[in-house]
């Protein structure tokens, strides 16, 4: 497990000095990657490339890896302690948070986020508002706000 433990190494240094190309050299082709911001899996090195792409224009994500262990199905598990910010440098996140990595052959296979489907609301609230901001097309003043009464239009409503 060294060698794969100082692959792992390798790669959050690279990710967290923004060495894309570094970083995906190591998965393979095909890597299964964990999105952590809109949920489910990117797949292949490009998939990766525009999942980072689109992330580093809303947020700054920092991981320090604390800790490396062996998992039940040959996987490396790593606890990291990850710090999210947005692009003024707001806090928005500072937890430990559990990595899994899949490694065939010297490269990444597949990586997931353990215990990913409970992820904290406040932080997926924090990023669907920027991510909605930042991909709005049309100003917020010329969204509706509520219906012919003057309260609150329900979604779906005909008024």
């Amino acid at each position: 497990m060294l060698d794969e433990v100082n692959l792992l190494k390798h790669l959050y240094d690279r990710f967290n000095a923004r060495d894309m190309e570094s970083v995906l050299a190591a998965m393979d082709a095909d890597v299964i990657w964990a999105n952590g911001m809109e949920g489910g899996h990117v797949h292949g090195r490009d998939g990766v490339r525009s999942y980072w792409t689109r992330q580093w224009t809303m947020v700054d994500p920092h991981v320090e890896p604390i800790a490396f262990s062996g998992g039940p199905k040959d996987e490396v598990i790593v606890e990291v302690h990850q710090v999210v910010r947005d692009l003024s440098g707001d806090l928005l996140a500072d937890k430990k948070v559990g990595h899994v990595f899949r490694i065939e052959n010297g490269l990444v296979k597949r990586f997931d986020i353990r215990g990913a489907e409970t992820q904290d609301p406040l932080l997926n609230a924090e990023l669907f508002a920027t991510r909605s901001a930042l991909f709005a097309t049309e100003p917020v003043s010329n969204a509706p706000t509520g219906n012919k009464d003057g309260g609150p239009r329900a979604i779906g409503a005909n008024t």
